[in-house]
């Protein structure tokens, strides 16, 4: 992926300051001042935006203002691809980023991806806080350490054409989705016509009819406003988003042991109030998009079948994310094997 993105990463260097490089491992000892620059692409209305707020107050007042944190949000040095690109070569220091800006470095980040995997939060949370979870932060991912798991949430479809009552409507939607491969698989799956593009691109194409659509949790579909540009909101909920903030790995490295326990176990902190922050935000942004465009359930008969028409995208990627790990992930949540 890094090398698929290696233009982007080109025009993200002459978009950002040469200020913007770190240290190198040399360069930071005991008693220095260190700055964190952290990236990423949501409003500063999101839930994600407020852990990071948490994330930086407890880092700053752990280090006795030592080490200050400085968040840039709303894409200001890039979207998700570039964010993750600018960690890997030192640009920023950290950075939010999907699971799919993983895949080359790790390719069993790519089982958060699969359609239809989790059934609800309690699903979730036995992945992320337990074995699974563990194996995957325990890896680093090129130059790069994976602090842990905030989230996004599950993602609904929402668009112009028609309401999401069944499998079949999905059948010819122009859906954006992430740059995300499993993501388009899974559409294509479904029948819809999938449409990759940065997030920052996302309302003004579907203001001008380039996508019909795009799936989203409430909560950010709400920041972003959305809801000006869309009629038809549904709840699939086909897949679950996982939110990864990367950590620059000779920086990290680099810095004083208590510093690292300080980083550390204050992401752990700030993202455990994130997803609560998400989790009961979801649930207050939809009741007030009912108030906005048509919202609809989707009946628990079509949601099987759309896990049914998705089954397919399992075994495509088994072999990539690993037979084994895909099982054991199965196995945790008490499902059998799909592929």
């Amino acid at each position: 992926m890094v090398k698929t993105h290696f233009k982007k990463t080109l025009v993200l260097f002459c978009m950002i300051s040469l200020s913007f490089f770190i240290p190198g491992p040399a360069g930071v000892s005991a008693g220095d001042k260190i700055n964190i620059k952290l990236a990423h692409t949501v409003p500063v209305s999101h839930a994600y935006h407020k852990g990071y707020l948490k994330f930086k107050e407890m880092v700053e007042k752990q280090t006795d203002g030592n080490v200050t944190v400085t968040i840039f949000p709303h894409g200001t040095l890039g979207g998700d691809i570039q964010a993750a690109d600018s960690v890997q070569m030192g640009i920023a220091q950290m950075a939010l980023t999907g699971t799919f800006g993983l895949y080359d470095y790790n390719p069993k980040w790519a089982v958060l991806d699969l359609p239809y995997l989790f059934d609800s939060y309690a699903d979730v949370d036995k992945i992320i806080t337990g074995p699974i979870g563990e194996e995957l932060l325990s890896e680093p991912v090129g130059q790069a350490y994976v602090l842990g798991f905030m989230e996004n949430g599950f993602r609904h479809v929402s668009n112009n054409k028609r309401p999401i009552k069944s499998l079949a409507d999905m059948k010819g939607l122009k859906i954006r989705t992430m740059e995300a491969p499993v993501h388009v698989s899974a559409f294509k799956a479904m029948g819809a016509s999938p449409t990759p593009m940065p997030f920052g691109e996302l309302y003004t194409a579907m203001q001008t009819g380039v996508v019909d659509g795009e799936e989203n949790p409430p909560s950010l579909f709400y920041a972003m406003k959305f809801y000006e540009v869309q009629k038809y909101f549904s709840l699939t909920r086909h897949v679950y988003l996982a939110g990864l903030t990367l950590i620059n790995k000779p920086f990290f490295d680099s810095l004083p042991a208590d510093v690292q326990d300080i980083i550390k176990t204050s992401f752990t902190e700030a993202a455990e109030f994130q997803r609560a922050l998400v989790r009961k935000d979801d649930a207050k942004k939809l009741s007030l998009l009912e108030t906005k465009l048509k919202v609809n359930e989707v009946p628990e008969e079509e949601i099987e079948k759309m896990k049914e028409a998705t089954s397919g995208v399992y075994k495509e990627w088994a072999g990539k994310i690993g037979t084994g790990f895909l099982n054991r992930t199965l196995e945790e949540l008490g499902q059998s094997a799909r592929f």
